[in-house]
């Protein structure tokens, strides 16, 4: 690739990127925004629109009398499929989701598990797949440690130890594995923008506290993507510390924030358990928050794993190359 083609292809990512915000755009605003010639702009949008990866919306007037033509992202363009592996107790189950660019939904299922093994994972994949075939990225959420595609600890027994790489339905589409407590916590930040720093406590019925963090706008996973994992802190052995979760919940999810509190001090801590419904009094428990930290009680985590799980898929779109759809 010559200089001149690859300064032109980069020009054009810049201004795909762009579309992502979910606005419309002029090519005069483009130009400004971007510093492309009117020349080259138009070249630019030409192509984009031949790919189909933008749509003409209309015309509106314009500062010199003529009208000026809006465009914005194609939402059929191509669609975010998505998956929840989630366990409640002893049940477990596989839920599908996907979604078109502008976020409307397309395709959402709920599909039961007897041993959340990895056959109905695949089951479920091959469903959401077969069933949009659209879908161009796919992010999957795992109630466990996830790191560069292999499953480590899995509150779905049966799926620990598992490398998605080795599954045969995720060939020929993009996709990413993310611990459930992270991808919250992406949704958290997207639904609360103004927040730098912040954290997402979730107390699972079945297994140990997880919890997601977010610094400066970005995840953070730790260097071996276990960062959030509260069930390594020492609090007695894991049997002693599933005792005392049985025993008193609350107790249990107040020292975890406080710990999260002391460690990482961040603007905000939300918190979701499937065993607390009620706002905890930390008071009770001896915790103390600094003031400027905010306590959230976040009682519908559902929406919070979808939006995060659409975000990421979207994220992936937005810093993918031309070319490399699939």
């Amino acid at each position: 690739m010559n200089r001149n083609t690859k300064l032109k292809q980069d020009d054009i990512e810049t201004v795909r990127k762009i579309f992502f915000d979910g606005r419309c755009h002029t090519r005069m605003e483009l130009c400004a925004m971007c510093g492309i010639s009117t020349g080259g702009m138009a070249n630019i949008l030409k192509e984009l629109l031949l790919s189909g990866q933008i749509l003409y919306v209309a015309d509106v007037p314009s500062r010199t009398g003529r009208h000026a033509k809006q465009y914005q992202l194609n939402p059929e363009y191509c669609h975010i499929g998505m998956l929840a592996c989630i366990r409640n107790g002893d049940d477990f189950c596989f839920e599908i989701e996907s979604r078109k660019l502008d976020g409307k939904l397309v395709l959402q299922q709920k599909l039961s598990s007897k041993t959340g093994s990895v056959q109905d994972l695949r089951h479920a994949l091959a469903t959401l797949l077969e069933k949009d075939q659209q879908i161009s990225v796919l992010a999957i959420s795992v109630p466990g440690v996830c790191m560069h595609g292999t499953i480590g600890v899995c509150d779905l027994p049966l799926l620990a130890n598992t490398d998605l790489h080795d599954i045969p339905e995720l060939e020929g589409v993009q996709w990413v594995n993310e611990n459930d407590a992270n991808a919250m916590c992406i949704g958290l930040v997207h639904k609360i923008p103004d927040v730098d720093t912040a954290a997402l406590v979730f107390q699972p019925a079945a297994e140990m506290i997880g919890c997601g963090i977010v610094i400066h706008g970005r995840l953070y996973n730790g260097t071996s993507h276990q960062a959030g994992e509260m069930r390594y802190l020492p609090w007695g052995t894991e049997d002693q510390k599933k005792e005392t979760t049985k025993r008193d919940p609350a107790r249990m999810l107040a020292e975890s924030i406080g710990a999260i509190a002391a460690v990482l001090d961040p603007d905000l801590i939300a918190w979701t358990s499937d065993l607390i419904k009620e706002d905890i009094q930390s008071a009770s428990f001896g915790l103390q928050l600094d003031p400027h930290i905010q306590l959230v009680h976040v009682k519908d985590k559902d929406s919070l794993l979808w939006t995060g799980l659409y975000e990421i898929g979207r994220d992936i779109l937005k810093n993918r190359k031309m070319g490399e759809e699939r």
